[in-house]
């Protein structure tokens, strides 16, 4: 039993989405002025269960050739044996059901994009259409299913509609969630998997995909610049939390790095301490306002 149960929890993988879900999920509910409420968790949960499920999808389909690859197998629960088949697909359909039912109560808008999100990443992975092996596809459904709709259903979740405060914020999300799936194909070409096919990177060629990923990076700072500045999306003492906590988190992470090494990639160093930040900061940015009122803080 403690065998399957460690083998679910593998299957998860929440350790490498939860940040960054809780980020995309989290801005688009200031974006809509929402607060914390059921509606804040249902759609939280909602989102970080359709992404579990998609990870698990992704085991399913690829345990076959994982369990040949030595760097691969201790990554997969179902490769290595510590879950069955049977037992990870029962798993990955009562998340589908479990979220699909959480994107529901939230109304017609969240549900439609909610399955849309499961529905690209069962597409993404399942080896009759293997998105994710489609040069240029394959980044525009990780970018959608990973960042764009978690945005909107956040956004819509309290939001009757789309007002002139989705845009910006939504931008900034997507060019920069491209420039980090390019960023991480072409580290991978260039250092990890020369040999790499069906990615963008290969297909674009090294020079366009860096051009593309400077265009960007250009495109994802203006519209976060315009956020906090025009729009006010966020506080700046929030701000100022994500700020430290990155640069707390990622100091750590830098004196240990090797410079000489050329693997390095301040890019790859920034991003897991950048996200943890981020989403902390905004979670205090809806809790504290709740606390304050229920508990009479004072804040």
């Amino acid at each position: 039993m403690k065998k399957i149960l460690t083998g679910l929890v593998k299957l998860i993988h929440l350790d490498q989405y939860i940040y960054y879900v809780t980020i995309t999920t989290l801005l688009g509910f200031t974006a809509a002025k929402g607060v914390f409420c059921w509606r804040f968790l249902i759609a939280l949960i909602a989102n970080i269960l359709s992404v579990g499920f998609i990870y698990m999808i992704r085991d399913i389909e690829n345990a076959p050739v994982d369990a040949l690859a030595n760097h691969k197998i201790i990554r997969n629960p179902i490769a290595v044996g510590l879950i069955s088949p049977k037992t990870a697909k029962s798993m990955a359909f009562l998340w589908l059901m479990f979220s699909a039912g959480l994107y529901a109560a939230l109304g017609r808008w969240s549900l439609i994009l909610g399955l849309a999100s499961l529905t690209l990443g069962f597409l993404s992975s399942y080896r009759g259409t293997k998105l994710s092996m489609i040069p240029v596809v394959d980044v525009l459904t990780r970018c959608a299913m990973n960042a764009g709709l978690h945005f909107l259903i956040g956004y819509l979740a309290f939001s009757p509609s789309l007002t002139r405060n989705w845009f910006w914020p939504f931008l900034s999300i997507i060019a920069i969630s491209i420039f980090s799936q390019l960023h991480r194909q072409l580290y991978s070409v260039e250092h990890d998997a020369p040999q790499q096919q069906g990615s963008s990177a290969v297909f674009l060629g090294a020079k366009t995909t860096r051009i593309l990923m400077v265009l960007l990076m250009v495109i994802g700072i203006f519209s976060a610049v315009v956020s906090l500045i025009v729009i006010e999306l966020i506080p700046g003492w929030v701000f100022t939390i994500w700020a430290i906590m990155t640069a707390f988190l990622l100091l750590p992470q830098l004196l240990k790095i090797n410079r000489e090494s050329q693997k390095f990639s301040f890019w790859r160093a920034l991003q897991n301490p950048m996200q943890r930040a981020g989403a902390i900061a905004l979670l205090l940015f809806f809790l504290l306002p709740w606390l304050n009122s229920h508990l009479s803080l004072s804040f």
